[in-house]
């Protein structure tokens, strides 16, 4: 593509799709949404534009005190509502009687985890935001207000919230106290499960059965075949001079600095 289109918002740190929609993080005012829908549209030629929401009557922005980072449980287009509203019919899209079998049973699907219907947000002074975004894919136009489920930061525990990766109901999330672990199975009601002292933790990328982390003294690895309760690694320290973001695919991770990119084979 020869040419592009650009949305401008002050301090952007990270953005993330879903029903088409695009969510900004920023540092000040979060949840700066534009629309995706007319990326292939030939004729307005390919830009991303405000999302098409009525200014009278939608909200879709979310304010908190310093956002540093957003993630979303996946990527995939999915629709929680849909799998709700599955429990209470039957396999012939009736009505749910008793006895009967659902039609998520006889369609041998598996229920959402409730994290599915948010996006999850760290703030560096608020610690953890929850917001509910099914309003965003459930095909009703007249309703799309965004608002905090939580806001969570016992003691403290997430001052100097920055970067978060999710696993499953897992957060990881790191903060100035280390690389923090919350368990997000009931989204509502979120549960300390362990704190990793790593020094100045930046950034952290998930694969199978490794969280790969990026600290004052490089890329280190943990093991979170426990997912609760990661376990680093000895000795796949891999030393880097203020390493940043890390992303992994396949044998490789790739490492942000502030001005260089590394690679590194895992």
């Amino acid at each position: 593509m020869s040419g592009g289109t650009s949305a401008k918002s002050a301090r952007i740190k990270r953005i993330q799709t879903v029903a088409l929609v695009l969510l900004v993080i920023a540092g000040l005012v979060n949840y700066l949404d534009r629309s995706t829908l007319s990326i292939a549209n030939k004729s307005i030629s390919q830009p991303i534009i405000t999302a098409p929401f009525s200014a009278l009557r939608d909200d879709t922005h979310v304010s908190s005190r310093n956002a540093t980072c957003m993630a979303l449980p996946t990527n995939q287009s999915i629709a929680p509502l849909r799998n709700e509203h599955m429990k209470t019919l039957n396999a012939s899209g009736l009505p749910l009687k008793a006895g009967e079998q659902t039609l998520l049973q006889a369609n041998e699907e598996q229920e959402f985890l409730p994290i599915y219907s948010y996006a999850v947000i760290t703030d560096s002074e608020e610690g953890l935001i929850l917001v509910n975004v099914n309003t965003l894919a459930d095909g009703d136009p007249r309703n799309n207000n965004l608002k905090r489920a939580v806001t969570w930061n016992p003691n403290g525990v997430l001052k100097g919230a920055r970067h978060i990766t999710l696993g499953g109901h897992y957060a990881y999330i790191a903060a100035d106290a280390g690389l923090v672990v919350v368990d997000l199975a009931d989204p509502l009601h979120p549960a300390l499960k362990a704190t990793v002292a790593l020094s100045d933790v930046r950034g952290s990328a998930l694969q199978f059965r490794y969280l790969w982390v990026t600290t004052a003294r490089g890329l280190e690895v943990l093991d979170v075949t426990d997912m609760a309760q990661p376990r680093l690694v000895e000795g796949a320290t891999v030393p880097l001079v203020d390493a940043r973001r890390v992303y992994v695919a396949r044998t490789y991770a790739y490492v942000r600095p502030r001005r260089t990119a590394w690679s590194s084979s895992t």
